[in-house]
């Protein structure tokens, strides 16, 4: 699945996008560039995914590789590991190719068969900053992304501790395969996106889908994210938190 990320850097409080793969059980998916998605709408907020059914993409079983950039993990708040990259420029953007990959071990299984994935990081293009310098590292390092228990968090907030106040394109590829053949997986998943809430004069938070997807997007009754062709993005600076993140800031 591949995917895009669009201007996510928040300058406060929690982070955006947090991104959670579960098994789709009858469902058949395709692997074709989502053009414009259908929107449908889940008609209750009790009905949610049982924590069962959520793939481990998380802190405790990753591994990073970085490819030609001095990356480093750092420990942020929480404790969370932050995966950081160096600012190459604050006045002008830059852009980091083919650069990081996360692959994550025994994320689930299917009738005993251990089950991986891996995330690519295709590309990561940075704004000059947009904001204030307050609270940024200072070794000159930024968040790509950090890891909390079961979720991969794209970015990092002044708070979070590896924050960069710029606007960030992110474009990743997830792909999930058997553990003792390395072949993927053809099988339906879905992917749960929340947070998406926060935006500023030179970013706003926001998802594409680029290939691999199914057509159809999902979100609850109190959604209210701007759904547009294949993209998804939040229509203001709305700060949601708790279960919020998900009924009207996720899909």
């Amino acid at each position: 699945m591949k995917e895009k990320n669009i201007p996510i850097k928040r300058p406060k409080s929690m982070m955006m996008l947090i991104i959670v793969l579960f098994l789709f059980i009858g469902l058949i998916s395709t692997a074709e560039k989502v053009n414009a998605a259908t929107v449908e709408t889940i008609p209750s907020t009790d009905l949610q995914v049982s924590s069962s059914n959520i793939l481990r993409l998380g802190n405790v079983n990753y591994t990073a590789k970085w490819t030609g950039v001095s990356g480093k993990t750092i420990a942020g708040k929480y404790n969370y590991p932050h995966l950081c990259v160096p600012i190459k420029s604050k006045t002008s953007s830059f852009t980091y190719t083919d650069f990081l990959d996360i692959t994550f071990t025994n994320i689930g299984s299917i009738n005993g068969r251990q089950l991986d994935a891996k995330v690519h990081f295709n590309s990561m293009t940075v704004s000059a900053r947009g904001g204030s310098a307050t609270g940024e590292r200072s070794d000159n390092y930024m968040g790509v992304c950090y890891l909390s228990a079961w979720s991969l968090w794209m970015s990092a907030t002044i708070d979070d501790g590896s924050g960069y106040r710029a606007a960030k394109t992110i474009d990743t590829t997830t792909t999930v395969y058997w553990h003792d053949t390395g072949e993927t997986v053809d099988l339906p998943f879905f992917q749960s996106l929340q947070d998406i809430d926060a935006g500023d004069s030179y970013y706003k938070e926001g998802w594409e889908a680029k290939s691999g997807f199914s057509g159809t997007f999902y979100k609850y009754s109190p959604c209210v994210l701007s759904f547009s062709g294949n993209k998804v993005s939040t229509p203001s600076n709305l700060s949601l938190s708790g279960t919020d993140s998900l009924l009207k800031g996720g899909f």
